[in-house]
């Protein structure tokens, strides 16, 4: 057994992965920073229960389905986007603890890694769409301007 599913306890865990993070070579610094500290903590918690990383994987999943529904329902203004940047955000957390979990485990699969990069692209798919109705539904801006968001789901 490695050092990663010896841990035992959310603080062994939490110390087993810090080290035995990826490279940060090529990683934007908030992704280092904050989604990876943040899923730590998650992965953390979750190899303390029975919690699978196809779970985080979902969670990230629904929470970022609720964080892009609110900008696509709610009217904008101050505390919408405090929430739905919370629940974005608890996505992206969500969805660095699977990968971590599956370490700390061993219990990595390609099914699992399929799994993640399907959710990963329809999340990107899905934000940008949501972008989309929300300036549609909620602003007045020219045609021109919505093909701005419907271009980065193109993409």
């Amino acid at each position: 057994m490695t050092e990663l599913t010896e841990a035992r306890g959310a603080r062994a865990a939490y110390r087993a992965l810090a080290a035995a993070q990826k490279s940060g070579a090529g990683v934007p610094w908030y992704m280092r920073a904050v989604n990876r500290r943040l899923g730590r903590l998650i992965a953390a918690g979750a190899a303390q229960t029975r919690a699978t990383p196809d779970h985080m994987t979902a969670a990230s999943f629904v929470a970022f389905v609720l964080g892009a529904g609110l900008v696509v329902v709610a009217e904008p203004g101050a505390a919408m986007a405090v929430v739905s940047m919370l629940l974005l955000q608890l996505g992206f957390a969500f969805d660095s603890a699977d990968g971590q979990l599956a370490r700390l485990r061993g219990s990595g699969s390609p099914a699992g890694e399929w799994l993640d990069h399907v959710v990963d692209s329809g999340r990107h798919l899905l934000f940008h769409l949501a972008i989309l109705i929300g300036l549609y539904r909620f602003t007045d801006v020219s045609d021109v301007v919505l093909l701005i968001p419907l271009g980065f789901a193109l993409v």
